[in-house]
C-alpha cells in the first residue's frame, strides 16, 4: 500500500512476483543460532481494510544467503486428514485493511489463561522452547520468561456456517463480508468448522466467488493485542492453488508504517507452499520496502503437520519451524501493540482461483503468551 492506512483491522499484502521461494532440493533453511536474518520482501497481506482496499506491491529485497537447512517434521498421526473434495476455491485481492467482526469479550475464556504477573520477572529465552517441536499436544502453562494468556485445541465442535454460534466467537473476531487483500476473496466466517480437535478453512468459491476467512485470537487486557509475545501454532494444509496463508501480528492502530511480522507465511498453497518469515520494518519510509526474513524449502502443502512460532522481544524477532531456530532479526523490530490474525485468503498479484480449486487448511492447536516482567 501505496500511503499509510488509519482503519480498523490489519493487511499485509507483499508482490508474490518479488518473492521467489527456493527450490526444492533440500529442505528448509535455519540460520544459525544468533545470524541475523535478512530476506524475503514476503508477500502476505494482512486482513483487508474495512472500508478501502489499500494495495500494497512489495519491493524486491536482497535475498537471506541460506544457512543450514531445517529438516521438515516427521508426520504426525493427524486427527482427520485435510481433503481436498470439491468446492469452488476462493478469490484473491488486493491488500487492504478491514476491521474483523468483534466478538463480545467476557471476563473469563475457558481456554484462556488468566494474566497474572509472576512472582519474579524472569528475561524470555532465545533458545528453542517447549512449545516447539513436532508434538501433537497442547502447550499448557509458562514458559521461561513468558506467561501463557491462551491455550486453544478446538476440542468443541461446530459445523461449517456455526462459528457465529460457537464457543470460539467469544475467543476470537472474524472478518466477515470483506474482500480480502486481492480483492478476489471475501472474508467469511461460515467457511470454519470444527471436529476431532481441529480447527477448519474450508476455501473454496460459490456462486459469489472464492470464500476465505480471518482469525484474530483475543488477549485478556481487552486491547486488540499486546506489546511483545510469543505465537505459536500446529496446522497442515492441502494444497489448494490460488490460495494463500499468512500468520500475522498486525499494530493494533492500524498504520501499517509501524511494521508487520509474517510467520508463516505462504504464496500459493498450490504453486509456491514454502513457508518462510517477514519483517517489515518499524519507522520505515517505504512502506513496501524495507524487509527482512528467512526462506525455508518446507511445504505447508505436503500432508503432515508443523509446529510455526514468532518470538517476539524488545528489538528481535526469532522463528521457529518444527523445533529448529530459522533466525533472529534485530534491525527496526516493531516496538508497538500489535495483535495476531490467523489470515487465509486468495493469492496476491494472481488471477482469482479457479472456481473448481477447493480443500483444507487445519489447525490443530494455538497458543499465546505475553512477557512475564
Amino acid at each position: 500500500m501505496a500511503d499509510e492506512v488509519t482503519s480498523t483491522a490489519p493487511r499485509s499484502t507483499p508482490n508474490t512476483e518479488d518473492l521467489t521461494m527456493p527450490p526444492s532440493e533440500e529442505p528448509a533453511t535455519e540460520p544459525p543460532a544468533d545470524e541475523e536474518a535478512t530476506d524475503p520482501g514476503a508477500e502476505d497481506a494482512g486482513p483487508p481494510a474495512a472500508s478501502v482496499p489499500v494495495p500494497r506491491p512489495v519491493t524486491p529485497v536482497t535475498p537471506v544467503a541460506p544457512s543450514k537447512p531445517v529438516v521438515p517434521a516427521a508426520p504426525v498421526a493427524p486427527a482427520s486428514p485435510p481433503s481436498s473434495s470439491g468446492s469452488p476455491a476462493p478469490e484473491e485481492s488486493t491488500p487492504q485493511a478491514q476491521a474483523p467482526q468483534a466478538a463480545s469479550r467476557s471476563s473469563v475464556r475457558a481456554a484462556r489463561v488468566p494474566l497474572a504477573a509472576p512472582a519474579s520477572p524472569v528475561v524470555p529465552q532465545t533458545d528453542d522452547q517447549s512449545d516447539q517441536g513436532p508434538s501433537d499436544a497442547l502447550p499448557v502453562g509458562d514458559l521461561p520468561g513468558w506467561h501463557q494468556i491462551l491455550a486453544e485445541d478446538f476440542d468443541t465442535s461446530f459445523a461449517q456456517g456455526g462459528f457465529s454460534s460457537s464457543v470460539y466467537a467469544d475467543r476470537f473476531n472474524t472478518y466477515d463480508g470483506m474482500k480480502d487483500t486481492s480483492g478476489h476473496g471475501t472474508y467469511d466466517s461460515d467457511v470454519l468448522s470444527a471436529k476431532d480437535g481441529v480447527l477448519d478453512w474450508y476455501l473454496h468459491s460459490t456462486a459469489q466467488g472464492p470464500r476465505v476467512a480471518a482469525l484474530v485470537p483475543e488477549v485478556e487486557q481487552g486491547n486488540w493485542g499486546q506489546l511483545y509475545g510469543r505465537y505459536s501454532m500446529r496446522f497442515r494444509s492441502d494444497p489448494v492453488p490460488g490460495y494463500k496463508a499468512v500468520s500475522i501480528l498486525w499494530p493494533d492502530s492500524d498504520v501499517w508504517r509501524e511494521g508487520e511480522v509474517d510467520f508463516p507465511e505462504l504464496s500459493d498453497l498450490g504453486t509456491d507452499p514454502y513457508m518462510y518469515a517477514n519483517r517489515y520494518a518499524a519507522g520505515r519510509g517505504d512502506l513496501n520496502g524495507d524487509t527482512a526474513g528467512v526462506r525455508t524449502k518446507v511445504s505447508a502443502s505436503d500432508g503432515n503437520w508443523h509446529v510455526a512460532t514468532i518470538d517476539w522481544q524488545p528489538g528481535s524477532l526469532t522463528y521457529y519451524l518444527d523445533g529448529e531456530r530459522l533466525g533472529t532479526t534485530t534491525d527496526r523490530v516493531p516496538a508497538t501493540e500489535f495483535h495476531w490474525v490467523l489470515q487465509l485468503e486468495t493469492a496476491v498479484n494472481s488471477p482469482s482461483p479457479d472456481p473448481s480449486a477447493a480443500g483444507h487448511f487445519q489447525v490443530d492447536w494455538v497458543a499465546m503468551y505475553s512477557r512475564a516482567e
